[in-house]
């Protein structure tokens, strides 16, 4: 991790791009003080650092580990739901 200060990220931003694409991420500092991280991201990392950040999919998920160790689930192989056949003539559910 490289260290950089606002003024010169905003004096040479393209430098600073680059050095975060070769360092891995950049921290811009202000007054003494770390602000902002310039990171790269791959291919699927932008809808991955969605999802991680996200507060509500985080107390779910811990929420449903709880559940999962108290015992209030239930495998998904024990669900078993009846599956009607159509008929040809009946019209299918999806717009062709």
């Amino acid at each position: 991790m490289k260290f950089v200060t606002s003024r010169e990220f905003i004096s040479q931003p393209l430098r600073i791009l680059k050095l975060a694409e070769k360092e891995n991420v950049v921290a811009v500092s202000a007054r003494g003080q770390t602000h902002y991280l310039i990171t790269r991201l791959e291919k699927d990392d932008l809808e991955d650092l969605i999802l991680a950040d996200h507060l509500e999919i985080e107390k779910d998920w811990r929420r449903s580990e709880r559940e999962f160790r108290q015992g209030k689930t239930i495998p998904l192989s024990s669900i078993k739901i009846p599956i009607k056949r159509r008929d040809k003539k009946e019209k299918s559910w999806r717009k062709r």
